[in-house]
């Protein structure tokens, strides 16, 4: 079972891509979350914040036209760099301080 649905992740980044597509990514970003956490001792509610975060950027990644919403940036990449940078913080405060830069680097 996901973490996260896709009207989650629509409800933090606005984007016209089907649902269909956005619930592939949260499939994709789940099963990533599983080899980078030790998910089985994280709570479902912190699943499913790292899941819809991962996801939302991921989706921001693949539409042009999407944006997050109710946050205002200068730029497209200033709020891309922004939902990274929370997720690695997240990430690294769940793994116990391991890294994962590599691992996440391959997700993109």
């Amino acid at each position: 079972m996901a973490y996260c649905t896709a009207a989650q992740v629509k409800a933090i980044v606005s984007t016209n891509m089907p649902d269909v597509d956005v619930t592939s990514l949260i499939t994709e970003t789940d099963a990533y979350l599983d080899t980078i956490l030790p998910t089985g001792t994280l709570s479902a509610t912190i699943k499913q914040m790292l899941s819809r975060l991962y996801s939302g950027y991921r989706v921001m990644l693949r539409d042009p036209n999407s944006r997050i919403i109710g946050a205002y940036s200068e730029s497209r990449a200033t709020t891309l760099r922004m939902m990274k940078d929370e997720f690695d913080t997240l990430v690294l405060a769940f793994n116990g301080g391991s890294s994962f830069v590599a691992a996440a680097e391959e997700m993109g």
